[in-house]
């Protein structure tokens, strides 16, 4: 028996499924259909047009299928027409014809028995499709063809704002609450928003103040266990995360992320105030300190404060290993350090600028030097926006503003706010006899 149509186009579509011809290709994406019809309906999708309404709630669709067969038939949709039609029966009795097919576990009701048996799978745990590259398993087909665009790489839904592309169209949805700034996921206890429900739950643990989960070497307890996991590895030394570039490891992929940019060359966090570019958030914050002039990090021996915590650290050897000068009795964390601040009592200038010939002992100096050459002031005063070549004239120059004068005569006590207006008073008056 064959089977016959009205119309030649219905035909023509037909044969198609025989002869398996797509003629009709979305040039977004490459996928091809029978028909054209198929192909309009399919751009719904790229456009995000969803021309297709319930008549009951006016929820809107960008396929007519999914719109009669997933959710007119679902059965609060399938109550409201069924009363609509007959509305002097408000039994449950008059409406359940509607919904003749009942879940056995959990007394759900569907319109067909096809959905009934998808549904099932939820229960039953049975998953019939399974993916052929790597074997994992799927209750539904949908979850299957999507599953496979992991291994395909298409991402068929671009970002409109930055090009970015998504594989499902509630990624992508996800995604543009970046550039929106949008946040609709709230927490009823400090009422703080979020843009993505991952993070509200991850945050929502916070107020339960519960650790639970507790380092057995060290004790240090932790709230999540994935967190107490990654904490481990600093014990063990475990480190699962290679670059694929240099073969470098990590302990967390956060850090392997943070390293490619040694490899692309990316910098994408720049100060505002110089418009030095850095590739790590971390070390802009450190470099802001330069401009700023604070000084977080402070000996608890001597007092002594740093902007970076490096510095810090290296000062602290001071008061382990000192190495003490035999001319001037200064004290130095090494040798090295011990060997360049002799210059200054022997005259040794190594360090000579290309420019004008002048020497330095450090290279360092020779550094700063330079900038008077190439005219470059990186260090700005925030106060009244005059620059300068290194962060010590800028510091000397805030002064000015704050009036501080942390210098002072130790013969006379007259305080000063720069060092070389000391040695000048000391010149000119009877302090310095």
């Amino acid at each position: 028996i064959f089977k016959r149509f009205f119309l030649e186009s219905d035909l023509q579509k037909h044969m198609a499924r025989h002869t398996r011809e797509k003629p009709y290709t979305c040039l977004l994406c490459g996928k091809s259909f029978v028909c054209q019809s198929q192909l309009d309906i399919h751009r719904n999708v790229h456009t995000g047009e969803r021309p297709f309404s319930c008549s009951v709630c006016n929820r809107r669709f960008s396929h007519p299928s999914n719109l009669k067969s997933l959710h007119f038939s679902s059965q609060n949709h399938l109550y409201q027409a069924s009363s609509s039609q007959n509305p002097e029966s408000g039994s449950a009795q008059s409406q359940q014809p509607c919904l003749p097919y009942a879940c056995t576990f959990c007394s759900r009701r569907y319109a067909h028995q096809c959905q009934l048996r998808i549904h099932e799978r939820v229960h039953t745990g049975e998953k019939p499709y399974q993916c052929v590259q790597c074997g994992k398993s799927f209750g539904q087909v949908c979850s299957l063809k999507r599953h496979q665009m992991v291994h395909t790489g298409e991402r068929p839904f671009p970002c409109p704002h930055c090009g970015k592309q998504f594989s499902t169209s509630t990624n992508l949805k996800v995604h543009q609450s970046v550039h929106t700034g949008e946040k609709r996921f709230h927490c009823s206890k400090c009422g703080k928003n979020f843009s993505f429900l991952s993070n509200l739950i991850r945050h929502q643990r916070c107020h339960g103040g519960e650790r639970i989960y507790h380092c057995h070497l060290c004790k240090k307890p932790f709230i999540h266990p994935h967190q107490l996991k990654t904490h481990q590895r600093v014990h063990t030394g475990e480190k699962p995360f290679s670059c694929a570039q240099c073969g470098k490891r990590f302990s967390q992929s956060s850090h392997i992320k943070r390293h490619m940019s040694v490899h692309t060359g990316e910098k994408r966090y720049s100060c505002g105030l110089c418009g030095k570019r850095f590739s790590q958030a971390c070390s802009l914050k450190v470099h802001q300190a330069v401009h700023t002039g604070e000084r977080p990090y402070s000996c608890t021996k001597c007092g002594k404060s740093f902007s970076v915590l490096g510095n810090l650290v290296r000062h602290q050897s001071v008061h382990i290993n000192p190495v003490v000068c035999a001319v001037c009795g200064r004290v130095f964390p090494s040798a090295a350090a011990l060997e360049l601040h002799q210059r200054v009592h022997t005259g040794e200038r190594p360090y000579t600028c290309p420019h004008c010939g002048k020497g330095f002992a450090q290279p360092n100096n020779l550094r700063v030097h330079l900038l008077i050459h190439t005219g470059e002031r990186r260090y700005r005063c925030t106060l009244c926006g005059k620059s300068f070549i290194s962060s010590s004239h800028l510091k000397r120059h805030r002064t000015v503003h704050t009036q501080e004068k942390p210098y002072s005569c130790s013969r006379c006590g007259q305080s000063f706010s720069q060092m070389c207006s000391v040695r000048r008073h000391r010149q000119q008056s009877q302090c310095g006899l």
